[in-house]
């Protein structure tokens, strides 16, 4: 498959931007809300690609992409929130869960997407190992003693940012269906500009957006916008492959890219400390079952 290939290569990007994301909210971007907005606000370049393919739709097309890309921007937004409020240990892996979840249920209800049983095993496999690595690269430990359940203040936002993600990308499917790729594209991504705009209107979002913050350095900057190119590169990726395959196993596939920060983590944890990874015997066990979930799940969508 085509778009199985595209994604794997997109998950290799989103697993660097991760990696990115965590250390600037906790360094030069402290603040959500500002975060979100320079991020959707750079989805205006864009535009670069209208000689590619560019078209003007019927205006019911134009309003579903522009609210397409203002509930990307919420969902980010909120996954942000989750983020900063919580540790990502409890954030990503419910959110990374959820998505794929919510997404095979909505594109059910809204798309009539049917998945075929072998799809249907892939999919758990996928997304059950992604669930553990993803335990994995938060440092969670699944086989614990301890059997205490905790919801934490970034539960609910968690899993608003995954109940949004899910909407965000069914909805892209729909766009994608009715528009090109490009069109489509640079239409959502306008809907992502026109979402943080939307977050000026208030007077207290526009202070903590414009607010003069010296711990944001020239080297924070810089990721920061290194981050948005890797951002637009695997965003164009995953764009592609909704359009040419099934929404719901294209979110499956998200336990690919914590496979990759597995990676990531071992050749970076010299320089970013907290990213070592442990490797006793029950974190390995965890690892090989979450690698074969995943293997299996490739290998039944490929055969």
């Amino acid at each position: 498959m085509n778009w199985l290939l595209i994604v794997v290569v997109a998950h290799f990007f989103y697993a660097g931007i991760f990696i990115i994301d965590r250390y600037l909210l906790k360094r030069g971007f402290p603040n959500p809300l500002s975060y979100a907005f320079y991020t959707g606000i750079l989805s205006i370049f864009v535009i670069v690609l209208a000689p590619l393919g560019f078209s003007i739709p019927p205006t019911n097309q134009i309003i579903i992409s522009l609210v397409t890309g203002i509930a990307w921007l919420l969902a980010t937004l909120i996954f942000f929130t989750a983020l900063r409020r919580g540790e990502s240990s409890r954030v990503v892996p419910t959110v990374g869960g959820l998505i794929p979840l919510f997404t095979l249920g909505l594109s059910f209800i809204f798309l009539g997407e049917r998945l075929a049983l072998k799809e249907i095993i892939a999919f758990c496999l996928l997304v059950g190992g992604g669930i553990i690595l993803s335990l994995l690269v938060t440092k969670v430990r699944i086989f614990s003693k301890s059997k205490r359940i905790c919801l934490t203040k970034a539960f609910i936002p968690a899993l608003g940012a995954a109940l949004f993600f899910a909407v965000y990308f069914v909805m892209t499917k729909s766009v994608f269906l009715n528009q090109s790729l490009i069109s489509g594209m640079i239409w959502i991504r306008l809907g992502a500009v026109l979402g943080s705009l939307l977050l000026l209107v208030p007077s207290v979002s526009r202070r903590i957006i414009f607010k003069k913050r010296k711990t944001i350095k020239v080297k924070s900057f810089g990721l920061f916008l290194s981050a948005r190119g890797l951002g637009a590169g695997a965003g164009f990726l995953i764009y592609w492959a909704i359009s040419l395959g099934s929404v719901t196993l294209v979110n499956a596939l998200q336990g690919v890219q914590f496979l990759f920060l597995l990676v990531l983590a071992f050749f970076l944890f010299r320089k970013i400390p907290s990213l070592r990874e442990h490797f006793d015997k029950r974190v390995l066990f965890q690892k090989i079952i979450a690698i074969i979930f995943i293997c299996l799940g490739l290998a039944m969508l490929i055969l």
